[in-house]
């Protein structure tokens, strides 16, 4: 006890309780789960990985599903274009559209004596990208034109 100015004061000692206090933080649990935490932080980060390597690979596969239904799209639309347009000439035709290669073939099915200018004719439609992949192709009956005559 130490008397200041009448009036009577008690010091402790700082540093014994600095003392007390630095070794009760640096004394590890006695039930053994020291170190848990950082397996925990470490397990959180993995999962986390993993589920942002697992989003990237669904990402790749929708853009390509995407990509194909888009191709198919304008194949389908090319397919119908050659037949709405080009399949009352009788013949082969082929070329190169949107980075699609198609092929026409229009043949003749069968003639009729009482009126010679209506044929029936089957026509077919066949379009393949460029670069490789699935063949698309339609088919319809029309009526085409009648060979001229040379």
């Amino acid at each position: 006890m130490l008397t200041l100015l009448g009036l009577r004061c008690a010091v402790v000692g700082v540093r014994q309780g600095a003392e007390i206090s630095s070794r009760q933080a640096s004394r590890r649990p006695a039930d053994g789960t020291a170190g848990f935490a950082a397996v925990d932080a470490l397990v959180a980060l993995v999962i986390l990985a993993s589920a942002l390597a697992l989003s990237l690979v669904a990402t790749q596969s929708a853009r390509k599903v995407a990509s194909q239904a888009a191709r198919t799209r304008q194949a389908e639309a090319l397919c119908r274009y050659l037949l709405a347009t080009g399949a009352d000439v009788v013949g082969l035709t082929s070329g190169r559209a949107s980075g699609l290669d198609w092929r026409l073939d229009v043949r003749r099915v069968s003639t009729d004596a009482h009126a010679p200018e209506s044929q029936l004719c089957a026509a077919s439609a066949a379009v393949r990208a460029q670069e490789g992949g699935p063949a698309f192709s339609m088919s319809t009956t029309v009526v085409c034109r009648a060979e001229p005559q040379a």
